[in-house]
């Protein structure tokens, strides 16, 4: 058992939604059928906006044709890229991400990819897939497999390389690479961190999901120091295989987390998951939180990790010097 079951019970919610009470189980229904009809009202599926994923030459690269980024948002790619299209958006909430899809297993893609995170200054990928699920690909492996057996991606007339430094097993379905990227004569490290446990289209545990963003989080601080950052925000990329639905969960997960850690807390009514879920999709896809589940999970942590936070906080105050 871990330590935040020892104290604070198991996390209230799985996918079967057992925790739910009809009651909330028909609220959240209500309010994702409606956050639906307000997208096509809206016109957010139009293909004009979407139409650097829809060209000629950038349509098979994209791993799912309803999962596109919007143009207004979209990652634009700089040389040598022979392209300056990828499937990844910029999203800016409380913090900023780049939101994306798992790289086809081709090895341009897999350059363009990696072009990317220099680019963004991206210090921690978060994937939260596995390469297959039940049966079918849902992402390609785009790191090294093994210290001895670097990438040696070309990329217009030049070559990214890629060597793993350390891989590393966390709290048994967590999987921490830590990569050296060198790219014209400039080396620094990217770390991805990899969730196993969470099927698609479903949701997680959301202890191991609130432990996924604690150690996505240490790796980000720590390499936000790197010199390469200077003068710009480093921040964190993230993909499922689509880069929706559990994407956009992981990064909503994040942001409530964030919020707690502010002083005060913010109380459970001023967390308006509906307006968040929104403002992500404005700036990625209307299938950002894909599922009814995953946007009652976001409702149901807000609620437990308020509880969670009260408790670290009333432990934190009680160890305190009293003054003198």
């Amino acid at each position: 058992m871990s330590g935040w079951a020892k104290i604070f019970g198991p996390f209230p919610y799985r996918a079967d939604g057992y925790s739910i009470s009809t009651e909330d189980r028909q609220r959240y229904t209500k309010e994702f059928t409606k956050l639906m009809e307000q997208d096509y009202m809206n016109n957010s599926y139009s293909s004009r906006k979407y139409t650097a994923a829809h060209a000629d030459e950038n349509v098979d690269t994209n791993r799912y044709l309803n999962a596109l980024p919007l143009d207004s948002t979209r990652v634009v790619l700089p040389e040598p890229s022979p392209s300056d299209y990828i499937n990844a958006s910029k999203v800016q909430l409380d913090d900023s991400y780049v939101c994306c899809q798992a790289p086809l297993d081709i090895p341009t893609e897999h350059a363009k990819f990696w072009l990317m995170l220099l680019a963004e200054h991206i210090t921690v990928v978060v994937m939260l897939t596995a390469v297959e699920e039940g049966g079918k690909e849902k992402a390609s492996r785009y790191w090294p497999e093994s210290r001895n057996t670097p990438l040696e991606l070309p990329i217009g007339s030049e070559v990214i390389t890629v060597k793993l430094i350390r891989d590393h097993f966390i709290l048994g379905d967590i999987l921490v690479r830590r990569m050296s990227v060198t790219f014209r004569g400039r080396s620094r490290e990217i770390c991805q961190v990899q969730f196993l446990g969470w099927p698609d289209c479903d949701v997680p545990d959301g202890e191991k999901l609130a432990n996924l963003v604690g150690i996505a989080d240490a790796h980000h601080t720590r390499l936000g120091r790197q010199g390469c950052h200077k003068g710009a925000k480093p921040c964190q990329a993230v993909h499922c295989s689509a880069g929706v639905g559990r994407t956009g969960t992981y990064v909503l997960v994040r942001e409530i987390i964030r919020r707690f850690r502010a002083d005060p807390f913010p109380l459970e009514a001023e967390f308006d998951v509906k307006a968040m879920v929104a403002k992500l999709r404005s700036q990625r896809n209307p299938l950002m939180v894909q599922t009814v589940g995953q946007y009652s999970f976001l409702h149901l942590f807000v609620r437990q990790y308020r509880v969670v936070a009260e408790h670290v906080r009333a432990v934190q105050n009680a160890l305190r010097p009293s003054p003198k």
